[in-house]
């Protein structure tokens, strides 16, 4: 094998390494909060199954994108379930607070990694200029802090971006998308 082989035969693989470093750098994984609902699916069952409490009184369209939210996950691959329930540890909710610069929050209780009670909750101020769809992935983003997965980074197209002016305006993310139930899928 000649000198000028074994350079070109050098460069050919520092390049294809080179490559494969930069499209591994991009790659994206999901992220998990820590706390997820113990015993759930029960052993030697399919998917987690949860039962979500709705408050009597919504403002303007925030039930529907909450009916949405749970819609998207439900007909997603994800091996989750969402149902309603009159009394659950899981709450949706709505509020009407400007003073606030978020249109979706998670509040989590929890003890060690089990969570006790989670309720998430959509922002009229904001919500009410979304359209349902728009609004429908806030809740879904929400509901999936809800069963314990993360923010992924900022840059990333998936339901769990933390910014919905990325999620929607930018990728059209409405549900999970793979990442999202791969999740899921490893929790439940």
């Amino acid at each position: 094998m000649g000198t000028r082989h074994k350079r070109l035969t050098a460069l050919v693989v520092g390049v294809t390494a080179a490559v494969v470093l930069v499209f591994a750098s991009n790659a994206s994984a999901y992220v998990l909060e820590g706390p997820y609902w113990h015993g759930n699916p029960p052993p030697g069952t399919c998917c987690g199954n949860f039962t979500v409490q709705k408050p009597g009184g919504w403002y303007g369209s925030d039930e529907a994108m909450f009916n949405q939210a749970m819609s998207v996950w439900n007909n997603s691959a994800a091996l989750v379930l969402f149902n309603v329930t009159p009394s659950s540890p899981l709450k949706i909710d709505d509020t009407n607070d400007s003073s606030a610069g978020w249109d979706g929050i998670t509040y989590m209780n929890y003890v060690g990694n089990q969570f006790t009670s989670v309720t998430s909750v959509l922002n009229f101020s904001y919500t009410y200029a979304y359209s349902v769809a728009k609004g429908g992935s806030v809740g879904a983003h929400e509901l999936g802090h809800a069963i314990g997965l993360g923010h992924v980074p900022a840059s990333q197209c998936a339901l769990m971006n933390p910014y919905t002016s990325t999620r929607w305006d930018t990728c059209g993310i409405a549900g999970p998308v793979t990442d999202d139930i791969n999740g899921a899928n490893h929790l439940y």
